[in-house]
């Protein structure tokens, strides 16, 4: 508790009315406690002798409410926002005296004055300056759009200056800290240049009737077009994820525009061609060893640039022809193991199914 008297005469007792008064007395007069943090209180007490009436004021000439409480000895709560001077004075017989006390408040948190970019629009490979200043910070810190510290921030002053050479848009938040609390302001760096894209699947190859997930991000950018074909399927996301289940090999392309130009990307989703049936189709075996036996297929998931095989392991290897690819027949002769394999190839990927028949 800090006490300040300014000001005081010995009472010859009584409110003043006798003679040989002096005025009222100001014993104490304090703030307690007398350092607060901003949000919490202070109680002011005082006592004094022979004052008939007492007033408590701010610096700013504000009354505090003393709630009924006697001139002769009382307390009230304050709650100051800032570091504040209150005055007492106490009076008595046409006298007055005068006491004051001072609550010191510390702020509870870090204030940002100003966090900016100068200047905030370059080309890319340019530069600028990141300037800020604040108060009552206890540490401060920039990070880029990443979460990631800037290089060369080291130790930052509570105000100064950073030079940056961000490769694309980047917005960069300063970070004020003070105790537990963290105040935050941001500013903003536009790079001119082709939008910066990144564009890619989950999976490029998909099994038949499977999905994938394609993923992009843009930065850089004031359109934005996901498509296939003539379908779009996003528009202006600068990010985003979209399932995709192509029922054969499909182009998938992101076109971007901003201000410093266009760019534009492409990725294909494969899908393994699925082998529905392979079977005989002939009246029922056994079959006698170079019999001819008609075999039948069915293939799904497949683009045009398959490519189908049927082989008996012996005398017969052959490419089947375009208008049979996905369903068709052949009239193979029957090996002595009766084995025979129909093979679907499209691209790196490739599938197999066999079937096998009784021999004589």
């Amino acid at each position: 508790m800090s006490f300040l008297v300014l000001a005081a005469a010995t009472a010859c007792g009584g409110d003043g009315s006798g003679s040989g008064f002096d005025g009222p007395v100001i014993v104490s007069f304090g703030a307690d406690p007398a350092r607060i943090v901003s949000g919490q209180k202070s109680v002011l007490s005082w006592q004094t002798d022979g004052a008939a009436e007492i007033a408590i004021t701010d610096e700013d000439g504000r009354s505090v409410d003393l709630r009924g409480e006697p001139a002769s000895a009382g307390s009230v709560q304050v709650a100051p926002k800032k570091t504040t001077r209150y005055d007492l004075k106490a009076k008595a017989g046409g006298i007055a005296r005068l006491s004051s006390t001072k609550v010191i408040v510390d702020p509870s948190e870090a204030t940002i004055d100003s966090f900016e970019a100068e200047p905030a629009l370059i080309d890319r490979g340019g530069r600028s300056t990141l300037s800020w200043k604040t108060k009552d910070a206890e540490s401060i810190r920039i990070v880029d759009g990443d979460g990631v510290d800037v290089p060369g921030a080291g130790r930052l002053n509570p105000e100064g200056s950073l030079e940056v050479t961000p490769q694309a848009t980047t917005t960069y938040t300063l970070e004020a800290r003070r105790g537990e609390a963290v105040a935050k302001a941001e500013a903003t760096v536009q790079v001119l240049g082709p939008p910066v894209v990144s564009f890619f699947a989950d999976d490029a190859v998909i099994d038949h009737q499977g999905s994938t997930l394609l993923h992009w991000t843009v930065s850089g950018s004031t359109q934005i077009e996901v498509k296939s074909g003539s379908s779009v399927f996003s528009r202006n996301e600068p990010s985003g994820s979209l399932s995709v289940s192509p029922q054969q090999r499909t182009s998938y392309e992101l076109f971007a525009k901003g201000p410093g130009g266009e760019t534009s990307r492409t990725l294909s989703v494969s899908v393994r061609p699925i082998l529905v049936s392979f079977e005989s189709a002939g009246l029922g075996g056994p079959y006698p060893v170079g019999a001819t036996l008609p075999l039948k297929w069915e293939i799904k998931g497949a683009a045009q640039l398959l490519r189908v095989f049927v082989t008996n392991f012996d005398d017969f290897d052959e490419e089947i022809l375009l208008n049979q690819r996905f369903s068709g027949l052949a009239n193979v002769p029957v090996p002595p193991d009766g084995r025979f394999r129909l093979k679907a190839v499209q691209e790196d990927e490739s599938v197999e199914m066999d079937v096998v028949v009784e021999v004589l």
